[in-house]
């Protein structure tokens, strides 16, 4: 978020505009709260490197209330705001377009490690908490290859989206990825275990999104059905904060080009999207 908020600070500067931001997303629209990001001012706070937001974030809690909405309207009318940029995930990006069909020029740029916003195949932080994902599966590795026998359960953060345990096994790192999009049962559960552990493998790695709640069970149930100790690891917050990697922060620099297009072409109402290998726009 930190990236995208300096480079489009940067690209601003080129031009005549001012770029204002909300502090806490809704909440800083609805109490008028907000900050100059004047390029000049922030460029020397490395923020291509911090990860969160200088802005901060935080859910609100009034995003389906129609008459909140009407309410952040007119506030951004008499702040003098020609345009709202949301950075944000699935939430944020419903009530941009609520607020852009009540009229307001509203650009949307998908932001969670989610990876889970319909009409983008990337969102930004995913690299970011995916690599932090791996980082301690590898860690877990090391010790696993020096005590063979036994299962590791990783539990990723994702809310309902199991695209970060899904992404580590994709990437080779863990042997099974529990998600809600896929459910098992717990005796095919056990025998994925049996027959991985028949078939040579000398610990099992497995990733469960946060979203399943049942985290516990199956180690509980892994263990008594199989008789092997089970070791569960639970990354949290780890993952939606630290630097960026490198590619989040081109991402991020690309979005914000993206974004400011969208501005200067007066093409509102859009969101800033990566689809087939290509960075360009869908309807909100």
């Amino acid at each position: 978020m930190n990236a995208f908020i300096l480079e489009l600070a940067k690209l601003c500067s080129k031009t005549d505009c001012d770029l204002i931001g909300y502090i806490g997303g809704y909440k800083g629209v609805e109490e008028n709260n907000f900050i100059d990001l004047n390029f000049n001012s922030i460029s020397g706070m490395s923020l291509g490197k911090r990860g969160g937001s200088i802005l901060f974030t935080g859910r609100y809690e009034n995003l389906k209330d129609d008459k909140k909405m009407i309410y952040l309207k007119q506030n951004l009318n008499k702040s003098g705001v020609d345009w709202l940029v949301v950075l944000g995930g699935d939430g944020s990006l419903r009530a941009a377009k609520k607020l852009s069909d009540l009229g307001i020029k509203v650009v949307g740029v998908p932001a969670t490690i989610d990876n889970d916003v319909k009409g983008t195949d990337y969102t930004l932080g995913f690299d970011t908490a995916i690599n932090k994902t791996l980082e301690v599966i590898n860690d877990i590795e090391d010790t696993a290859t020096a005590m063979p026998g036994k299962i590791y359960i990783v539990e990723t953060l994702g809310g309902d989206s199991g695209n970060i345990a899904k992404a580590a096994f994709d990437q080779g790192a863990a042997d099974i990825a529990l998600i809600p999009e896929m459910p098992i049962s717990d005796e095919e559960l056990v025998n994925m275990v049996k027959e991985k552990f028949s078939n040579g493998n000398k610990y099992i790695i497995i990733t469960i999104c946060e979203g399943l709640k049942r985290t516990m069970h199956y180690s509980e149930l892994l263990q008594q059905a199989l008789n092997r100790k089970v070791h569960v690891t639970i990354i949290g917050h780890k993952q939606r904060g630290g630097s960026p990697t490198a590619y989040d922060r081109y991402m991020a620099k690309q979005f914000a080009k993206q974004a400011f297009d969208l501005i200067k072409k007066n093409d509102y109402g859009k969101m800033v999207c990566y689809t087939l290998g290509k960075i360009g726009n869908c309807n909100l």
